[in-house]
């Protein structure tokens, strides 16, 4: 890879803690090197050579193994989904989110944060300066 010129080597889907290992082995110490995962669902733990799985590792085990960068890039993601997927349940069982013991595990921003996180200052900016 670095004859080639890369100045990152990104390892994603790697089967197994041998699979990484000999990557990164295989690299020049200086050589930047990223390391992807995908984390298949909330049951997914950390599995070893043998178990019928790959690993998912920590951050921390990615870095004793010497790669520089972890991407979760679909993690959030995968969150958001399962909170929608959550709430969705919930507005169709009961017609309201948040009012049942079985909402326990579902966290409602409230909506201060909400507007500053997808950006309403921006709209709010937006429109002022463009009024109808």
């Amino acid at each position: 890879f670095e004859n080639m010129g890369a100045d990152v080597v990104y390892a994603e889907n790697l089967q197994s803690f041998d699979e990484y290992q000999k990557l990164r082995s295989k690299l020049d110490p200086k050589t930047i090197t990223m390391v992807a995962q995908v984390q298949e669902g909330k049951d997914s733990v950390k599995k070893i050579d043998g178990e019928n799985g790959k690993p998912l590792l920590t951050i921390q085990e990615i870095g004793d193994m010497g790669f520089d960068l972890a991407l979760f890039g679909v993690t959030p993601l995968q969150c958001v989904v399962g909170s929608l997927q959550k709430a969705a349940g919930s507005f169709l069982d009961t017609g309201i989110v948040g009012q049942t013991t079985n909402d326990r595990d579902i966290t409602l921003a409230d909506f201060e944060s909400l507007k500053k996180v997808v950006g309403f200052e921006n709209l709010e900016t937006f429109e002022n300066e463009f009024p109808c």
